[in-house]
């Protein structure tokens, strides 16, 4: 068997439950893991850098413009 067993799944409810079921079927083998990424709603968020709408603060979007070609610039004209 293994020594010890790292649970990262979901900051949500359903994770937090499942996390409790392995920890109580399994024992002390488990580890909750999922402090490590709190701030996010699972370990892909984490790994993405796309953090909960919990966390984020409103932000305006930036618009970007690409200033207009000249005509006939790619034939140097």
């Amino acid at each position: 068997g293994y020594e010890r067993i790292s649970c990262l799944l979901d900051n949500d409810e359903a994770g937090r439950k499942a996390t409790l079921a392995i920890e109580t079927a399994l024992g002390y083998r488990v580890r909750d893991a999922s402090h490590l990424y709190c701030e996010y709603k699972d370990l892909n968020d984490y790994l993405c850098g796309v953090k909960s709408k919990q966390s984020v603060h409103q932000v305006q979007p930036v618009k970007q413009t690409v200033p207009p070609r000249k005509r006939g610039a790619a034939l140097g004209i």
